[in-house]
């Protein structure tokens, strides 16, 4: 079922960096409740990413 325009989840924003690739910055969503949840260190690349920002939103869309 397709989601309605305006019906916003609860969620967070993050911006994600890997210290392999300093010149590149991820910036994602997420309804889960924690970032690490989205399994990005198993994303196949050399080192753990960090996240050096994170916002809670009400509407993450």
């Amino acid at each position: 079922m397709a989601k309605k325009y305006g019906a916003g989840e609860k969620g967070l924003l993050y911006f994600a960096r890997n210290p392999a690739f300093p010149h590149l910055t991820k910036i994602g969503k997420t309804t889960k409740l924690e970032v690490v949840d989205r399994n990005l260190s198993s994303s196949n690349v050399p080192d753990l990413y960090d996240y050096p920002a994170i916002f809670e939103c009400e509407d993450v869309d």
